[in-house]
């Protein structure tokens, strides 16, 4: 996480912690300034009542959906909100590999907030044909059949077979088990319904003839890549991903900031030209807009300061470009503008 500028704090409570010390706990990080999203792990022990603390985190930190506002802004389709991680990585999912589910069948497997609800509000938003199912509803074979995509998110292990699969669906594993072996699994039976599928993905990780919604990656040769090599995929995409975000929004920014100081050169009245200039500074403020100027004085308080640096280089370059870029185009552009 410090890789890509995020510093990820562990607060971990003894087990037997009473429910009035846990949720004074949980304020104290609510309340903290320095940190901007809380997600709480599960299961907590059995003598702690989560409500509580639902009532009362921050949902600007609340990156995880537990408060009654963001559940509220995902069924409304207002994307201010946070939606809850595992439903909004499924959708991502689909978004990398060009997977669209507008038009299509799609059956959702699972109802909890958590994943199912939320995840069929998230489909539906996309323009899916969404069916909410669970363990108890009526002929559950023939509506997962009927699937063009189908997502599985019930919490039961290898619920899900070859005969409730239709033929070249994609499959998505939501479900975290554990066999009877003491493996992980899904709630897919992998072995069974991969052959039918045009696309599955693996719980934890296999790999297999078929493509893989999974940030594993396939294995051309058949045999399975190692912990390592994902791991370090994983990693190069990251920094090449949030990299690429980082000098986009300088570029963005030395744009702003170049047309904002050509417009004050250009005005006799330096107040007015003070306060359009302004309008460039406000730009890149509302639209969270990477400006050099705005983050070296950060440095000190950096605890990964080799990533931040990389941070302020991809900055300043992409500053430069940015204004690189608007010097030209107002150049080229001289004649017509002052003509």
């Amino acid at each position: 996480m410090e890789l890509i500028g995020i510093e990820c704090r562990v607060r971990e409570l003894p087990e037997d912690i009473s429910q009035r010390e846990f949720e004074k706990e949980f304020q104290k990080i609510n309340q903290d300034p320095s940190v901007h999203g809380i997600l709480l792990f599960h299961p907590l022990p059995d003598h702690l009542d989560e409500k509580p603390v639902k009532s009362i985190i921050h949902p600007y930190k609340d990156v995880d959906c537990m408060s009654d506002v963001n559940i509220a802004k995902v069924f409304a389709g207002d994307e201010t909100g946070f939606a809850p991680c595992t439903a909004e990585a499924v959708v991502r999912m689909l978004d990398h590999y060009g997977i669209d589910p507008k038009g299509r069948k799609v059956t959702v497997v699972g109802r909890s907030m958590v994943v199912g609800k939320p995840l069929a509000m998230l489909l539906l938003d996309r323009h899916g044909t969404v069916t909410l199912c669970h363990t108890r509803t009526a002929d559950l074979e023939e509506e997962c059949r009927k699937a063009q995509i189908l997502v599985a998110a019930a919490g039961k292990a290898g619920m899900i077979t070859e005969a409730m699969t239709g033929q070249d669906a994609v499959v998505v594993d939501v479900g975290i088990n554990v066999d009877e072996n003491g493996r992980l699994c899904g709630d897919v039976d992998f072995d069974a319904v991969e052959p039918r599928a045009s696309y599955i993905s693996p719980v934890p990780r296999r790999c297999g003839k078929r493509d893989y919604l999974s940030t594993g990656g396939a294995c051309a040769s058949g045999s399975p890549l190692s912990e390592f090599d994902i791991r370090l995929m994983r990693w190069r995409r990251n920094i090449m991903r949030e990299s690429a975000r980082i000098f986009l929004r300088a570029v963005a920014a030395g744009i702003a900031i170049a047309i904002g100081g050509t417009v004050y050169l250009s005005v006799e009245n330096k107040i007015a030209g003070s306060l359009f200039f302004t309008v460039g500074l406000y730009a890149i403020v509302l639209n969270g807009l990477n400006l050099y100027t705005g983050r070296i004085g950060y440095l000190v308080e950096q605890k990964e300061k080799r990533s931040y640096i990389w941070l302020l280089f991809l900055t300043w370059l992409g500053n430069l470009a940015g204004t690189s870029l608007a010097a030209v185009c107002l150049f080229c552009s001289k004649d017509f503008i002052f003509d």
